[in-house]
């Protein structure tokens, strides 16, 4: 089990009930014990009437790890490496 996740970027369910998704700031140990994870959200949300850019998420809360970053390549640059019409 991944225990640090600092760096990377997550789904949850902030609560149990928002889904939210975003990059991990810091990885804290809980009083007592588990992790709570700082979240930066990959675009603000209103949640409880309050605009949020970060959230702290338990780590039961995580549904979804993403072990790669993203690779964008534009259309043409495909087409143009693999010979695409």
């Amino acid at each position: 089990m991944i225990r640090n996740l600092e760096g990377m970027t997550v789904k949850g369910l902030y609560i149990g009930e928002t889904e939210v998704e975003g990059f991990v700031k810091q990885s804290v140990v809980k009083h007592g014990s588990g992790l709570q994870h700082l979240i930066e959200l990959n675009k603000p949300m209103v949640i409880g009437g309050l605009d949020r850019q970060f959230l702290i998420l338990d780590e039961e809360e995580i549904t979804f790890i993403y072990t790669r970053p993203y690779q964008v390549i534009p259309w043409k640059t495909l087409k143009a490496v693999k010979g695409v019409k």
